[in-house]
């Protein structure tokens, strides 16, 4: 179990990194958008809900579908 957290904060962290970074924003996103639907899914098997997660995934996706000027 121990080793799954890990391996899931550090690709979360490789994630936030690739979103910071104008360039690689759609990889960071589409990294974080999975990671924090996976973690809702998790959340909900267990019983809880888990809405700050929700609110990342949702803000997640609109960053992600944004158009930018031509």
């Amino acid at each position: 179990m121990g080793q799954r957290v890990i391996v899931h904060a550090s690709v979360e962290i490789i994630g936030a990194i690739l979103f910071l970074i104008p360039r690689t924003l759609r990889y960071g996103a589409w990294i974080l958008l999975t990671l924090f639907s996976i973690a809702f899914v998790a959340h909900l098997a267990k019983g809880e809900l888990a809405a700050p997660l929700l609110v990342y995934a949702a803000a997640t996706f609109l960053v992600l579908t944004q158009r930018r000027a031509p």
